[in-house]
């Protein structure tokens, strides 16, 4: 594949403007799935996927300030061809337009809120609409006719800002239209299919407390909700998680031990498994050893629980206990 881009940055007035326009483009991209005998004769050699994808688009983006307010606002223009292939597959050939509009309020030296609004979209890839072949789950069939995702978005910030502690929360709601989901049409067969309307929710949110010159504690955290307008689960939506870091650092070393909390997974999709809540804990130390050579050694699943990575279906077990010890110079 290849791309290139090309943009400028200029004032109008009391306005910011900006404009890029970029083209890219992904030629031949293939997938091959072969099976040989123990005595190495092949019994099939096929091509799961052929694909070619061009896009152009155009972006730009204005922004000012008003007192104690920043408005933004822009927008994204983009063109996209793309092909199975062969002469006879079918191919898609579509134009698509997504913008964004935002507005900053500064409260005091220490308070800040943020209102984002945007609509957006994601065009089939080349897997969801023109792979066929075996995977780990079975035969999967794209769809040449998927039509492309559209979404809505809304998202809220407030953040403050202190000398000793920093916190920042957001909230906020994608509502999906032709959402795409790999659907299970039989135990051993999927297809990418557009499913209708999706809905995600979430909150997010980050602290740093700066406990005295060389101790800090950061303390971060998402609850995350999916489904479709059925009401059922979506599948790849993360179960909600939390993480503390305390760390202690002087002008040579640093030691710090993490706790990552993933909450239990009830509503799995239809290609995840419902997973228990786990605790797991990382331990690390960096010495700067000189002005070119840094060491660092951690200590991964501490305790050496057993738990999958993530809820899909087919996810690993985490790594036991191991150890890391890593030396890197910088010339």
């Amino acid at each position: 594949g290849w791309g290139a881009s090309i943009g400028e940055n200029f004032p109008i007035e009391d306005w910011q403007i900006g404009l890029q326009l970029a083209v890219d483009a992904r030629n031949d991209v293939k997938a091959k799935e072969q099976e040989t005998t123990a005595q190495g004769e092949a019994v099939f050699d096929r091509e799961n996927l052929i694909g070619h994808q061009q896009a152009w688009s155009l972006k730009a983006d204005a922004s000012r300030h008003w007192g104690s307010w920043e408005i933004t606002g822009g927008a994204r223009l983009e063109h996209m061809f793309q092909n199975g292939g062969t002469e006879s597959s079918q191919s898609s050939e579509e134009t698509n337009l997504s913008g964004y509009v935002s507005g900053t309020k500064r409260w005091s030296d220490y308070w800040t809120s943020r209102l984002y609004l945007s609509s957006g979209f994601r065009v089939p890839t080349l897997t969801e609409r023109y792979f066929s072949g075996s995977t780990p789950r079975g035969t999967t069939q794209g769809d040449p006719a998927l039509r492309t995702e559209k979404a809505n978005n809304v998202q809220a910030d407030l953040e403050y800002q202190g000398q000793h502690l920093s916190f920042n929360l957001s909230v906020f709601r994608q509502s999906i239209d032709s959402y795409i989901e790999r659907v299970a049409l039989s135990p051993t067969r999927q297809q990418y299919l557009n499913l209708g309307n999706a809905q995600i929710d979430g909150t997010s949110y980050r602290a740093d407390w700066t406990i005295s010159s060389s101790i800090n504690l950061r303390v971060q955290g998402q609850w995350l909700w999916g489904e479709d307008d059925l009401g059922t689960p979506l599948n790849d939506v993360s179960p909600h998680q939390h993480d503390a870091r305390l760390r202690w650092q002087s002008d040579s070393h640093a030691l710090w031990l993490q706790a990552t909390y993933r909450h239990e997974h009830r509503h799995p999709g239809s290609s995840e498994l419902a997973t228990d809540s786990v605790v797991h804990y990382q331990a690390g130390y960096k010495q700067q050893v000189t002005s070119n050579m840094t060491a660092k050694f951690l200590i991964n699943n501490l305790t050496d629980k057993h738990y999958p990575v993530s809820s899909d279906d087919l996810a690993p077990n985490a790594q036991s206990r191991d150890f890391e010890f890593s030396l890197t110079y910088v010339f």
